[in-house]
């Protein structure tokens, strides 16, 4: 009975946030400031729903790292990751309804006139953190209400977590998750990428990125990054960067590894935005351990 009744307030809940989402369906929106899952959300939303809309405008002030509001300047909508949850467990569990994104059998679809149409493959996605999946579902679902189809979503996943517009896992090491960002090909696209980095991370540089344009300077600081370069950067920017974050020239990408592994000092990301293997990776996991056993020796 009470698994009934929280299924039931679940549904509820949904259906009313569909409904004040539909009132903000032809508005000019702005959320508030958003970093991690929140920035992630609003990507791929954008992507999914918007095309031939402007851009969601951000609001000044700081990231709340437990929710996310979006006002057309009357109303607001807020979104949080127990709403997220919900959504995907409607996704999982109820009856099947026009415009509702499903979640079943190993694949995400959309049902229209009655029909489940394919969208992707949950193994397909890779997502920025791997227990983001109720953020992606609740984005395509916000989409769906608002008349996405199902090409389009499809198309706002490979620009977000499928494909090249993938953040690929490629190993850890001592708690440290190393992401093979090789895709993200301009400073627009490691910036949207870095938003997504729910906290602190190390970014390795290099290839085109010989200098770095104010916005990603900007991002870089404000969210304590760390900068390792595969190339020297123009003195005058490497001054000016190293009064706000510490920034590190090195040689190659084994060094580039190896740097992040020595400074790190607890669970972090990595993020290479020239591409790094699951070979090189391993390589720096064993000679960890190496080193670890001498040591214990």
């Amino acid at each position: 009975m009470n698994a009934l009744m929280e299924k039931t307030d679940a549904a509820d809940g949904i259906l009313a946030r569909r409904e004040q989402l539909w009132m903000l369906k032809d508005a000019r929106l702005e959320a508030t400031p958003a970093r991690g899952w929140q920035s992630f959300f609003l990507d791929l939303w954008n992507a999914a729903e918007r095309e031939g809309k402007p851009e969601i405008a951000e609001i000044a002030g700081e990231p709340d790292a437990e929710s996310l509001e979006i006002t057309d300047g009357f109303s607001v909508l807020r979104l949080d990751r127990a709403f997220c949850a919900a959504v995907l467990g409607a996704a999982r569990e109820l009856d099947a309804e026009d415009g509702s994104v499903r979640v079943r059998d190993g694949m995400v679809s959309l049902v229209t006139n009655r029909c489940a149409r394919v969208i992707a493959v949950v193994d397909e996605i890779t997502l920025p953190d791997p227990s983001w999946l109720d953020v992606a579902v609740c984005a395509l679902q916000w989409a769906a209400w608002q008349g996405a189809s199902p090409e389009r979503m499809r198309e706002a996943l490979l620009s977000c977590c499928m494909g090249n517009g993938r953040l690929r896992e490629v190993g850890r090491v001592a708690g440290i998750r190393f992401l093979d960002g090789h895709a993200f090909r301009s400073q627009d696209d490691v910036r949207r990428a870095l938003r997504w980095m729910p906290g602190p991370a190390f970014v390795v540089l290099g290839g085109n990125f010989v200098v770095l344009d104010s916005r990603l300077e900007e991002l870089m600081i404000s969210g304590d990054c760390t900068l390792i370069h595969l190339m020297s950067l123009p003195r005058a920017q490497r001054s000016v960067l190293r009064r706000s974050m510490d920034v590190y020239a090195v040689s190659s990408m084994k060094s580039a590894l190896a740097k992040a592994l020595k400074i790190s000092d607890g669970e972090t990301a990595v993020v290479c935005f020239p591409a790094v293997g699951c070979a090189e990776v391993e390589a720096l996991r064993l000679g960890a351990e190496w080193a670890r056993t001498v040591s214990e020796a």
